[in-house]
């Protein structure tokens, strides 16, 4: 008999073996273990829970979620994100995932999905409640062809990748465009001491914010998984954008991800974003990727070079809350703040 109990010490083994799955691995290494720790057992205690689907001892079924801040209307709101729902091959004609996503409805928050299977964004799309919003754009820049090979060799050949070091660092793929910075600009890289307080954007969409504890909870992961760093972006001492990356090794060199980006006025947006991709090339890594859904955004995203990759899905369960007309969407979601596929081992 299938029961529904969330994540704890006493089905921690079980629900491990059962995460191999999605994360495709063969085995915990150290590693692998420590990155699984920090995003199912070190995170911020606010209402974030796993539920998982046992079968006795056996874990057959998972999806977590984290709460997140979001505006909504103008108004700050938490916001369900939902992630990492899984289910045995073997147990879905039975329904035994779709329990899971049901039983997410006896908590208070609305629910938002970003991307996702092919088949679980069918699955939504067909669900009564749930709404499909406008469509994220994930972007691209590489800035190595090391960089470009070793992703193209990941996805097909991903135990190949290491061959991709015999491509010479030093030879370019794509140059990114560099925008003049405003008179009286200065760039600031944060500290780990630093507090995050970012003015709420003047916006009605839905938009994700970013606040001090995800900040913590960044910091805190293992580096071998990625490293955070962000960026606070003034003019004559005033505040005017920010943005969030993370450095991700892989078994080819370095990858760049854009977590999060704000700009007080759009205007800045394409300085903001240029100045995030020379620092991250600073860095040394080889790509960088991106996800943004705004066409201020978008905009900027391609005036400096980047090339859009594909439509990221968005869906939204909005329990009792207004339908948004508009989203405003970065990679700062809960499935894509660890590359756990850097480190698949099947």
């Amino acid at each position: 008999m299938i029961r529904l109990k969330p994540l704890d010490e006493t089905n921690r083994d079980a629900f491990l073996d059962l995460l191999r799955e999605p994360w495709q691995q063969g085995g915990w290494d150290d590693t692998t273990r420590r990155i699984a720790e920090w995003r199912f057992f070190n995170r911020p205690d606010d209402g974030s829970v796993t539920w998982l689907a046992m079968d006795d001892d056996r874990c057959v079924a998972m999806l977590d979620s984290m709460l997140r801040p979001y505006l909504l209307g103008g108004k700050r709101i938490v916001v369900r994100e939902t992630a990492d729902w899984y289910c045995e091959a073997s147990q879905r004609s039975r329904g035994v995932g779709l329990r899971l996503l049901m039983h997410m409805k006896q908590y208070p928050e609305p629910n938002f999905v970003l991307g996702g299977t092919a088949v679980n964004v069918d699955i939504l799309s067909k669900m009564r409640g749930w709404a499909t919003l406008p469509s994220a754009a994930g972007f691209v820049l590489p800035l190595k062809v090391r960089g470009l090979v070793a992703n193209v060799v990941r996805r097909k050949w991903w135990s190949k990748e290491p061959w991709a070091k015999a491509v010479p660092s030093f030879l370019p793929a794509k140059r990114p465009r560099r925008i003049k910075p405003p008179s009286g600009a200065t760039v600031r890289a944060l500290k780990a001491e630093d507090f995050v307080a970012l003015p709420p954007p003047d916006t009605s969409d839905l938009t994700q914010l970013f606040e001090q504890k995800q900040w913590e909870w960044l910091l805190k992961m293992p580096r071998e998984c990625a490293m955070p760093v962000a960026w606070e972006f003034s003019i004559d001492g005033i505040f005017v954008g920010f943005s969030l990356a993370q450095i991700e090794p892989t078994r080819s060199g370095l990858d760049g991800r854009i977590m999060f980006l704000q700009a007080i006025d759009p205007t800045m947006m394409g300085w903001v974003v240029s100045e995030t991709t020379q620092r991250l090339a600073d860095h040394g890594v080889e790509i960088i990727r991106a996800c943004v859904s705004t066409s201020t955004k978008v905009a900027a995203m391609k005036e400096v070079g980047y090339l859009k990759a594909r439509d990221i899905p968005c869906n939204w369960w909005r329990r009792g809350t207004i339908e948004p007309s508009g989203v405003d969407i970065n990679y700062l979601s809960v499935d894509d703040s660890y590359p756990y596929w850097n480190f698949r081992t099947k």
